[in-house]
């Protein structure tokens, strides 16, 4: 067997860690369980607190948010490996190796990657911390009194208040490095060194705030005709080919549902909302498109609806020309979830599939997206990506005015961070 259960059920491979398998809640947890100095000194100190304690020394003395991360993280490798002390450690050339490189796949997931001035940082408030902590327990000193900024807590503490301010900590400083970007890099995506050179938007729920119209109307037309949909049952119709979308209603009401009615009486439904009330453009979508232009990025939109209803909701906010193409389902074999409308649109704008962002809000585009090879970014609309939805996004961003500085971070080399 080449892995380990988490805390979270995941099968973890410490020899081959993908970003995906790597998560805050197992490190966090495993962390707070284990004692500092093998179990040896008077009372429990775990490597969770001696995680928090550099880390808020880092941030008393000003170093940044990204060195006070870093100083929470340097230890998580031990969440998959346990520790071996440093007299032995020296001495295991391959382990320190295994170590270093799972350390690396943490950095590179939740920092980009580290410095070497960020490491020296990082390094000075571990044996810093080090040596107070031997002289608070054991009245040794391990070396010469280092400075400290702040009186550290060694106070024996729960582990769920351990845990829990630990994850607490990192929030906080993510939230502060990323505001609302979150690269979760799912299957064999790699977090940096992309050139995007394309980007492909979904229509509904993405550029036109019109998603929460199907979900709506779906429900109406479904109650009309006698069946009781809720909206999570709607929620799960987004985005789908005819031939999923009658599928998963029957698998709702029944073999014998009439998908063609229910489907036309929701067209009927929104087509005269819409008419009286208009349709209104998600926030961001004109700075992004006057950023991807000046950077010479090229975009399409790769929609499920058809393009007479497509050209129409885009002419009525004055954007039917703002694409370098317009792809919809109805010019391919097979709509969403299938891979054929995000293959087509790459092509249309003479690109590959790899070189393109795919913005989505939906499962089933995503789906889509990843099948055919783009990078997948969900942007939220009605709700947050599921377990089984985050296997396959390479990012999440919380609104489209966040996709410049995502196109950024990913365009860094690897070297650049190193």
């Amino acid at each position: 067997m080449d892995y380990i259960t988490t805390y979270k059920k995941v099968h973890f491979t410490p020899l081959d860690p993908r970003p995906e398998d790597i998560l805050i809640e197992d490190i966090a947890h495993s962390l707070s369980l284990m004692t500092r100095a093998n179990g040896h000194f008077p009372a429990f100190h775990s490597v969770a607190q001696h995680c928090i304690e550099c880390c808020e020394e880092a941030l008393a003395r000003n170093f940044g948010t990204r060195t006070a991360l870093a100083c929470l993280l340097h230890d998580a490798g031990e969440a998959y490996l346990a520790d071996i002390t440093r007299p032995v450690k020296k001495h295991l050339t391959e382990y320190r190796s295994i170590e270093e490189g799972l350390l690396n796949a943490i950095f590179s997931k939740y920092l980009g990657g580290i410095t070497q001035e960020e490491k020296n940082q990082v390094r000075l408030m571990d044996d810093t911390l080090l040596y107070y902590e031997f002289y608070h327990f054991m009245g040794e000193e391990l070396m010469e009194k280092p400075f400290i900024t702040q009186i550290p807590d060694f106070s024996e503490l729960p582990f769920k208040t351990v845990e829990n301010r630990y994850l607490e900590l990192f929030h906080e400083l993510y939230g502060k490095l990323n505001c609302g970007i979150e690269l979760i890099c799912a299957g064999n995506f790699t977090p940096h060194g992309h050139k995007i050179r394309g980007v492909l938007f979904d229509m509904d729920g993405l550029i036109l705030d019109t998603e929460k119209l199907y979900t709506r109307f779906w429900q109406e037309a479904a109650h009309c005709l006698g069946y009781p949909m809720t909206k999570e049952q709607a929620l799960g119709l987004r985005s789908m080919n005819h031939t999923e979308g009658e599928a998963k209603i029957k698998s709702y009401f029944g073999p014998d549902t009439p998908y063609l009615k229910i489907r036309s009486k929701r067209i009927e439904l929104m087509d005269a909302f819409v008419e009286k009330e208009g349709v209104y453009l998600k926030p961001g979508i004109h700075e992004l498109l006057d950023y991807l232009k000046k950077q010479g990025i090229r975009t399409a939109v790769a929609t499920s609806s058809p393009m007479e209803r497509t050209v129409k909701y885009l002419s009525s906010v004055h954007m039917e020309n703002s694409f370098d193409a317009i792809v919809t389902a109805y010019m391919v074999e097979k709509g969403k979830p299938e891979p054929d409308i995000y293959i087509y649109a790459a092509r249309m704008l003479e690109l590959e599939p790899g070189d393109c962002l795919a913005l989505e809000d939906s499962p089933s585009g995503l789906t889509a997206a990843y099948r055919a090879g783009c990078l997948p970014v969900m942007i939220p609309d009605q709700d947050q990506p599921s377990e089984e939805t985050r296997k396959l996004l390479f990012a999440k961003a919380d609104s489209l005015d966040l996709i410049p500085e995502l196109i950024e971070q990913i365009g860094r080399q690897p070297s650049d961070t190193d």
